[in-house]
């Protein structure tokens, strides 16, 4: 994987399933090479209370949620997304493309997923998490939230890419 530019997006959601939780988080981090082109970054009000299991996962509560907008007033902006920058990456790409193909069904989300040659670069058999990676690499540690783990999993791309001179 050597990407000189493309887009990191990042979902936090209400739960795992993509087809009755929803989106509450929303970061999208286009770069090229090592300079950073726009961030496009929100909470999303999903009109739902949060399971108390993603309040302590995400440190995102519903009270924060109220008077940020809908995902359906974002999607928008994703598209736009979507026809400037390409490839777009993500960590756990599956994750992401099944709560944006449930959102956006006009999209066919193609996003490469940066776990599986991270794990592979940090010499690891397993599938690393990202906060995993980001520690045996000593890069800035996830937090599960959107901009955070964004931008982890952009300095991870650079490592990479740097490592294999991009």
């Amino acid at each position: 994987m050597k990407p000189n530019k493309g887009l990191v997006i990042d979902l936090e959601t209400s739960g795992l399933d993509a087809n009755k939780d929803k989106i509450i988080e929303v970061c999208c981090l286009a770069f090229e090479g090592d300079k950073v082109l726009e961030i496009f970054t929100t909470l999303v009000d999903p009109l739902i209370q949060l399971p108390k299991s993603i309040v302590q996962h995400t440190n995102i509560n519903s009270s924060m949620l109220v008077g940020f907008p809908l995902f359906s007033d974002i999607s928008n902006k994703l598209m736009e997304l979507w026809s400037t920058y390409q490839p777009w990456f993500s960590y756990n790409a599956p994750f992401e493309q099944r709560f944006l193909s449930a959102n956006i069904k006009d999209i066919k989300w193609d996003i490469v997923d940066v776990m599986k040659p991270a794990s592979a670069f940090c010499n690891s058999s397993k599938w690393l998490k990202l906060k995993e990676a980001a520690y045996i690499l000593k890069l800035r540690p996830p937090t599960h939230r959107a901009i955070d783990d964004c931008l982890t999993t952009y300095q991870l791309i650079n490592k990479m890419a740097d490592y294999h001179g991009r």
